[in-house]
């Protein structure tokens, strides 16, 4: 009798240790991921417009770093200002005047009232901070304009072209999501917003 006693408490020994040893594993894969998320913001903010945009601004500076987007849809804004040096600025412009989702500044008018309009998603004005960038006029430089859309990007809605922002608003859309960024050669900078509604 003692000894299937024995046996018996050395099973639940070890189911108690497994047990503990399952749940300190989960807790610091957890921690991992958390830490992993977190730390990735900033640091790769730079890595993050250069995949988006389909030019290489890795190695540029971040001034300035927002972004809102979370919760169960994702929905947000996002705002990068990149600061480039002299060396910097002669690669990027190759890259820009070979990418067709970039084109010559100035913006027409309509695009320019899509930049210039409020812009709040969750109490934040997230885009302020672009306008504000971009209140005095940019002489030099390059833009972006991607429309993320689903209906953009099946072609639905009478919409061909995803660079055409003709058709973001007054279309009847419940959302919107577009990524529009604007390179200033003079000031070596570049401004990146974009919005998931």
């Amino acid at each position: 009798m003692k000894e299937s006693r024995s046996i018996f408490y050395r099973k639940n020994k070890l189911m108690i240790v497994t047990s503990l040893i399952y749940f300190v594993s989960m807790i610091l894969c957890i921690a991992v991921l958390f830490a992993m998320t977190s730390c990735s913001s900033q640091s790769s903010a730079e890595n993050y417009t250069s995949r988006v945009l389909g030019v290489d601004f890795s190695e540029g500076q971040v001034l300035k770093y927002i972004n809102t987007h979370g919760g169960f849809h994702g929905d947000g804004e996002c705002y990068i200002k990149i600061s480039l040096t002299e060396d910097q600025i002669k690669s990027v412009i190759k890259e820009v005047k070979i990418n067709d989702m970039w084109r010559e500044l100035p913006m027409s008018d309509e695009l320019n009232s899509i930049v210039q309009s409020p812009g709040v998603v969750g109490g934040v004005n997230v885009k302020a901070d672009f306008k504000e960038s971009l209140s005095s006029p940019i002489e030099t430089g390059y833009y972006y304009f991607n429309d993320r859309h689903v209906c953009s990007q099946q072609c639905q809605c009478g919409i061909t072209d995803k660079r055409d922002y003709t058709k973001v608003f007054g279309s009847g859309r419940a959302s919107y999501n577009f990524t529009v960024a604007v390179f200033d050669i003079k000031t070596r900078t570049l401004y990146f917003y974009s919005l998931d509604t």
